[in-house]
This record gives structure tokens, C-alpha cells and sequence, in this order.
């Protein structure tokens, strides 16, 4: 089998596999020789909030962020409809990938409103204000050279919840966080360690 990781995820989808268009896992199907495709970031990371926190949270009324609109981003729009989530908010620098995103939530027919707001506008830093999580669903961050993938943190609370979807390390997105009193500013680690017991 292989695992699959951006910028792969999207290219490596097939029609039919699923309806967001992207892919973590690729196993040969021992009964029918045929090449089976999963995508399963979405439940590792919930799985991986649950682990961090040290109890199993509930999404039910809660509002939450996502900073990247790629194949991780998709995952979760995806995995958190049915959970009683009340709002998401999307954002990306590029417009084509909110544009895809969009219709993509379109054709699953979420029962949580989606936004989707650009970059430094208004309707984002009051989605962030008003947020319980906020997700870097970018790979943004795992450079020493990076930035935070949030540039403004003026309005944010030590009860939100920072969540790095993609990478292992604290980046500048969670240390920026943690240096303003955010509680749980919590790594990929457990997400990518759900995902490779999922794998096996």
C-alpha cells in the first residue's frame, strides 16, 4: 500500500472513490487484486482532538475555523457534517480553491452552515472571534523560515482550541496562540498517528 500526503492527495483520486475528491491511503484489495483508495485524515483528527484534550469533545453547537481549503480541509468538511456542528468557516489565499471547496459542500449536502471568507477580510476575523476551534489546514508552518498562517490574533480566547491539522511541530500558528494564554494548542502528531493505525 502507500500512504498519500499534499500534493498528492487530489491528483491520485479517481472517480467514484469519493465525493471530496481526495485520497490518504492506497491498498491492493487482497480478494479482488483491485488498487482500493480511503480517505480517513478527518476521523484521525477528530480521534486526535479526543486524545490531546483527554476526553471525547463535543462538536454539537460549536463554531469552527479552517485556515486552507486543500484535500485536508475537505476531509474535515466532510467528517464533522452529522456532528451537530452549527457553523464552518473556510479560508484560503487562493480563490479558486474556496470556489472548489464550495461546490464540493454543495454536493454533500452538509447540515452545518459553511462560510467562506477571504483572507484579512472582516467576515474572518469575526469568524475567529466567535470560533471554538481554529484549524491551520495548510502546511504552512513546518519551515523554520514560516510565519503564522493567522496574521491577526487580537480577539482570540484562551478557552478556543488551536489545532495544527498537517504538521508535528508547535509552529508560529500554535506558539503565537500559546504565548496569548490559548490552553490547547495542540500538534498533528496525534492525527497522523490515528491515521498510520488506520493504515495498518
Amino acid at each position: 500500500g502507500a500512504v498519500i500526503t499534499s500534493p498528492w492527495k487530489g491528483i491520485l483520486f479517481e472517480a467514484g472513490d469519493n465525493k471530496i475528491e481526495a485520497v490518504n491511503y492506497i491498498v491492493k484489495d487482497i480478494f479482488t487484486n483491485q488498487l482500493v483508495r480511503s480517505a480517513t485524515d478527518g476521523l484521525a483528527w477528530m480521534r486526535g482532538i479526543n486524545r490531546d484534550l483527554g476526553y471525547e469533545y463535543d462538536f454539537r453547537g460549536k463554531r469552527i475555523v479552517i485556515i486552507g481549503a486543500g484535500g485536508a480541509a475537505r476531509e474535515l468538511a466532510e467528517v464533522l457534517s452529522g456532528r451537530g456542528v452549527s457553523r464552518l468557516t473556510f479560508t484560503d489565499i487562493k480563490r479558486g480553491k474556496l470556489e472548489d471547496i464550495h461546490a464540493m459542500i454543495r454536493e454533500l449536502g452538509v447540515d452545518y452552515d459553511a462560510v467562506f471568507a477571504a483572507q484579512e477580510s472582516e467576515d474572518l476575523k469575526a469568524a475567529v472571534r466567535a470560533a471554538h476551534i481554529i484549524v491551520n489546514a495548510t502546511g504552512i508552518g513546518k519551515k523554520k523560515e514560516d510565519s503564522s498562517v493567522l496574521t491577526d490574533y487580537l480577539d482570540i480566547r484562551p478557552d478556543q482550541i488551536f489545532s495544527d491539522l498537517i504538521s508535528n511541530a508547535f509552529t508560529p500558528f500554535l506558539r503565537e496562540a500559546k504565548d496569548r494564554g490559548v490552553v490547547h494548542a495542540l500538534t498533528g502528531r496525534s492525527m497522523f498517528i490515528y491515521g498510520m493505525v488506520g493504515f495498518m
